[in-house]
């Protein structure tokens, strides 16, 4: 399951969810990826062991117990970007594993709640995020990622090879300083992208 198909089913989690979710509870603008994963797993834990919310229903019991493991997995694997010590990283990277085999039963149950024609918009909308990218000419792609890859790698220091690397979120914090909101994951996603396709991106 990739960033996009995860970002859209948190979105239908946190739509069956929303009576329950306080005013602003995520702040404006969006908040820092570990941060959203951490009140993510945060609002999951309250929903799942607090006993005053008896109304919920077996759709939103359900919803709450996938929220809270999207937001471990996302918080896990956000952490392991950080870790440079190579069997904290092998165990890390283990653990994560068996949290997403178990993120994908959780995932069943709670497909199993919605109805055939709201799975189908699930899926319709996944695949249009999904198909955004693709619809660039292979030159015009290429090019975007000549600049992506060169002013990170420039202008934030940014290696590709390096276990641990401040260059995501200080693009990130850039661009919501210009009042431009991009998720870590997204940039992360491209500047991945960008190193793969030019290896030879890399500051002496």
């Amino acid at each position: 399951m990739n960033n996009w198909e995860l970002l859209e089913i948190r979105e239908s989690l946190l739509r069956d969810l929303a009576e329950f979710i306080e005013d602003n509870y995520y702040g404006t603008p969006a908040p820092h990826e570990y941060r959203r994963h951490e009140l993510d797993v945060r609002l999951g834990k309250k929903l799942k062991f607090s006993s005053s919310y008896p109304q919920m229903t077996i759709r939103q019991r359900r919803a709450s117990d996938l929220l809270l493991q999207v937001g471990l997995c996302g918080a896990t694997e956000y952490a392991l970007g950080t870790i440079e010590d190579e069997d904290q990283l092998k165990h890390g990277r283990e653990r994560l594993v068996k949290m997403k085999g178990d993120l994908a039963d959780l995932m069943r149950d709670y497909d199993n709640c919605l109805s055939e024609e709201e799975r189908k918009l699930l899926l319709r909308q996944v695949k249009n995020n999904s198909n955004r990218e693709e619809s660039l000419k292979d030159s015009e792609r290429d090019s975007l990622l000549k600049l992506v890859i060169g002013m990170a790698v420039g202008a934030y220091c940014y290696n590709p090879a390096a276990l641990k690397n401040d260059a995501v979120s200080d693009i990130t914090k850039d661009l919501e300083e210009l009042g431009i909101s991009i998720s870590d994951d997204t940039v992360r996603k491209y500047l991945i992208q960008a190193a793969a396709k030019f290896p030879q991106a890399r500051k002496a």
